[in-house]
Formats: structure tokens, sequence, C-alpha cells
């Protein structure tokens, strides 16, 4: 009897323990959430601009990009990064991949 009383209080003990931990572990959880939400709210703003400006983008204007043999400057500052980030290629993407 001694033995399934000793073993029911370590029991409790480790559920006490858990508990404390859990408790813990939401606090953390709620802390990184108030943090990743101001991060996005931060962000979101400029993501709303982004979609509106790629949104005016007309067929025309791409097949006048595809045209240039090379581009201006500005443009292919612009249109690099955004074709490394699509084809995920750690390289700097030439005028031809930008095509």
């Amino acid at each position: 009897m001694l033995v399934e009383q000793r073993e029911a209080e370590k029991q409790k003990e480790v559920s006490e323990k858990t508990s404390k931990k859990l408790v813990e572990k939401q606090a953390e959880i709620v802390e990184r959430k108030i943090k990743v939400d101001e991060d996005l709210g931060k962000a979101e703003p400029a993501l709303i601009a982004a979609q509106e400006a790629v949104g005016g983008i007309k067929k025309d204007n791409l097949n006048e990009m595809r045209a240039y043999a090379k581009p201006p400057p500005a443009v292919q500052l612009a249109l690099e990064p955004v074709i490394a980030l699509i084809s995920k290629v750690p390289k700097k993407p030439d005028w031809k991949e930008c095509k």
C-alpha cells in the first residue's frame, strides 16, 4: 500500500511539473504570437501595395521587357531578385533567364 501511495505521489509531482511547464510554454506562445502579429502588421501594407502594383502590369508591358536585347539597368535590377526568388536558384540570373 505504501508503494502504491509513493507511486501516486510521484505521478502527482510529475503531473504538476508538466502542468507548470505547459503554462510556461503557453505564455511563450502568446508572446511569440503577439510579436508575429506585429511583424505581419508591419509587412502587410507593403504586400498589399506590391499586389496592387503588380496588378497594373499589362501583357504589353511584359512583351516590351522580353523584347529588350539588353534591358535598362533599372529593369534588370528589379527583375533579377524576383527571378532568383521564383526559380529558387542561389545565383544571379542572366537576362535570358529573366526573359
